[in-house]
């Protein structure tokens, strides 16, 4: 009798274990450092379809549970917002995260160790990703491909932060450096379809009026019903780009009357001391607005400033004609407006 409860009982322990192995989701558990309460969303590529799952944060703290049966990228972002964190998941996988809205470096996570490499790279190399020298930023890229080839991280950190449009064959090259079973289809076309997705839903937003800090100090506000065109530029002081962004913003304002086309320069420097030495040292042409809190604050946070320099073009009752990161694409969606 002995004999044969010990094999039932060692049979049901096999069978417990491997139905623990065999989750068909994975979850997530985390606290987002300055959320407070708000909704957050997950984009991810499950392998059919681009999912998009929602999860309201209590004080910060939240759950999720989704389902990919390959390792996926998933995107965390504020709901109307930006980009907060990313992690790499796949179905059994229990994670743990702590992420900061303001300081890119507290980005911590538990789990398995694609996750895990990726936010280390991010944590560690904060200030650079952050800093917008995309020539810095994509050789620090490059240099982690090298020693990791066949990391799934190596591959995220590339696919999330390498300008490839600086140098197209370049990048098709690094991206064929990875080994065959970590460069998936899922992997790439899911983030890639998640890009577009999220840029589709920013522009969708109509551009509504704006109370803003102008460099009077006084409130000034910001209404798209005035003008027949507008041009929204969201930059930093510290971007490598904006000697070319001011160029071009300094020509295209000597082309339209000020009745024709609104000129609004929304700085996203964390503070008003360090945007008006900005303004003071590189002065753009157009009306220059500030709000504490940048991208987090709730007049830009529903416009999905993800990534600077981002332009907005929008018609006279707020529909966005134009959103992107090119200036030049920005000012030829002027055309049709005419002199």
């Amino acid at each position: 009798m002995n004999f044969f409860i010990k094999i039932i009982i060692t049979i049901f322990a096999a069978v417990s274990l491997t139905s623990c192995g065999s989750s068909d989701t994975f979850r997530v558990n985390g606290e987002v450092e300055g959320l407070g309460t708000r909704n957050l969303r997950f984009y991810y590529y499950d392998g059919k379809a681009l999912q998009v799952g929602l999860s309201s944060a209590i004080d910060g703290k939240f759950s999720f549970e989704g389902r990919s049966t390959e390792p996926t990228l998933i995107t965390i972002t504020i709901n109307q917002a930006g980009v907060i964190g990313h992690f790499i998941a796949e179905n059994g996988d229990d994670i743990s995260c702590t992420i900061s809205v303001n300081d890119p470096a507290k980005f911590n996570i538990d789990g398995n160790k694609d996750a895990v490499k990726l936010a280390k790279f991010i944590s560690t190399n904060a200030e650079t990703l952050k800093s917008k020298d995309y020539a810095t930023i994509n050789s620090l890229i490059e240099k982690n491909i090298a020693e990791n080839p066949g990391s799934r991280a190596a591959l995220a950190a590339f696919l999330i932060y390498y300008d490839s449009r600086r140098s197209p064959v370049t990048a098709d090259s690094l991206l064929n450096s990875f080994d065959a079973d970590v460069r998936t289809p899922q992997f790439i076309a899911g983030y890639q379809s998640m890009l577009s997705r999220f840029d589709q839903e920013a522009m969708s937003e109509p551009i509504t009026p704006l109370t803003m800090f102008c460099d009077h100090d006084s409130l000034s506000t910001f209404n798209p019903a005035k003008f027949s065109r507008s041009l929204l530029t969201f930059l930093e002081g510290t971007d490598v780009r904006r000697d070319s962004v001011k160029a071009a913003i300094d020509s295209i304002s000597k082309k339209y009357s000020e009745n024709r086309l609104a000129i609004v320069n929304i700085g996203l420097e964390q503070d008003t001391l360090t945007w008006k030495k900005t303004l003071t040292e590189q002065p753009m042409a157009g009306v220059n607005l500030w709000m504490p809190g940048a991208v987090a604050n709730s007049q830009i946070r529903r416009l999905n400033i993800s990534r600077t320099p981002l332009f907005i073009v929008c018609d006279s009752l707020g529909s966005q004609i134009y959103r992107g990161e090119s200036i030049s694409a920005a000012c030829d969606s002027l055309k049709s407006l005419g002199k």
